[in-house]
């Protein structure tokens, strides 16, 4: 008996060993390409986790606090963003609070982390793109943050995965007037398709540029967003919201978005 729980004990440890080596390798992959994939590293069935996002794709009540935008498509009006959803779900709360995803940045981070914002982004059938970007335009109160994305569908070309330019910029590239990359500047990148299977998780910093195409598939593309930021900085995530409902606000009929950044292809409806 003694020496079976002495397997079992060294068993464990050999696995956290290799996720730490594991870990190192995605930590330098991240540094040098400004994102990286990690497969099957998710303590949560697929199929759970769908379900969680049909729960808060339903309209939210008035105690609710999470925020749904909705695009014009064949399929009008169509959800495309949930913001704010973590107190109206109790599993996706833990979600990004405890395991895998918490281990997962702290060590790509190196440091303790803090979430800042979450989201999912929705290409219905007919959803649209976004243009090229970098995040860190968006977040200019933080000194550095990293994204994680957790794919709740697979995500290819054909439903408008994600794009990576094939150099990452040491700074903020220079913008046009809704905050995204100039076309003399991303025409001259090469871009690299992030195809991912449900359940697996993308990390990427705040400078790659990205991008993504519209949804030409008959079936819908969903992906969570969660963005932290160091610990060290203090928990900004309400601060965030309300300087971004604040500025969403000032914005005329005929300006809408779902960012600060005006890097949504689509029309918004609300």
């Amino acid at each position: 008996m003694l020496i079976y729980t002495s397997f079992i004990k060294l068993k464990d440890i050999l696995i956290v060993f290799k996720m730490e080596i594991n870990l190192e390798k995605k930590k330098e992959i991240l540094s040098q390409k400004g994102w990286v994939i990690v497969e099957d590293a998710l303590d949560v069935e697929s199929e759970q986790l769908s379900d969680w996002v049909d729960h808060i794709s339903v309209k939210p009540g008035k105690e609710a606090k999470r925020l749904h935008y909705y695009e014009k498509t064949n399929l009008s009006p169509s959800l495309c963003r949930i913001e704010r959803f973590i107190e109206d779900h109790s599993e996706l709360k833990r979600l990004v609070s405890d395991g895998v995803v918490i281990e997962t940045i702290t060590g790509l981070f190196g440091e303790p982390v803090k979430l800042y914002k979450e989201k999912v982004n929705i290409k219905n059938p007919g959803g649209a793109g976004f243009r090229p970007h970098q995040d860190a335009t968006a977040y200019e109160n933080l000194s550095q943050h990293i994204t994680c994305l957790i794919a709740v569908d697979d995500m290819t070309p054909e439903n408008g995965c994600l794009e990576f330019a094939d150099s990452l910029p040491n700074k903020k590239l220079d913008q046009d007037s809704y905050g995204c990359i100039p076309q003399e500047i991303y025409e001259d990148f090469k871009w690299t398709e992030a195809t991912l299977k449900r359940g697996s998780i993308l990390c990427f910093t705040a400078l790659i540029p990205h991008r993504s195409g519209p949804n030409k598939t008959d079936l819908p593309r969903r992906a969570i967003y969660l963005t932290f930021n160091s610990a060290a900085e203090g928990d900004l995530r309400k601060k965030y919201y309300l300087e971004r409902d604040q500025f969403l606000a000032k914005l005329q009929p005929q300006e809408k978005q779902i960012s600060t950044i005006g890097h949504f292809e689509g029309e918004i409806l609300n």
